[in-house]
């Protein structure tokens, strides 16, 4: 009764609703890198989006953000320092991601990273 299912984007997703705290939590596990310089735009983890989810967000609210890609890690580290009046780092020193911390779901992504020696990192953003 609580799980809704879109197949729309989250921009789109987040257009339609009012503005309001909606969120405890957001978890973005292993959105696609893009790893071709030419589609890096595509990314979902930029400025605008994290601006906009803010909004979405109930007071201490955090967002949850799995990757195995380095290059984009770099990209989400520094969206994240260029939002860091809305957001701060909650897990700064401690990147790497353990699912034995955490109740994710051993995604295909997950699982793909693993089965490929990668070690997947997670950013842990806490609402200001």
């Amino acid at each position: 009764n609580n799980i809704s299912i879109y197949n729309i984007s989250a921009y789109e997703f987040l257009d339609r609703l009012e503005y309001n705290k909606y969120f405890n939590f957001v978890s973005i596990l292993f959105p696609d890198p893009w790893p071709k310089k030419k589609h890096q735009k595509r990314r979902l983890i930029n400025d605008d989006f994290l601006k906009k989810i803010h909004s979405f967000l109930k007071d201490n609210g955090k967002i949850y953000i799995a990757t195995d890609s380095k290059d984009y890690l770099i990209q989400i580290l520094k969206t994240i320092y260029n939002c860091r009046s809305f957001y701060c780092l909650f897990n700064q020193h401690h990147l790497y991601l353990d699912y034995k911390n955490y109740d994710f779901p051993h995604t295909k992504y997950y699982k793909k990273a693993i089965n490929s020696g990668k070690k997947p990192f997670l950013a842990i953003l806490k609402k200001i």
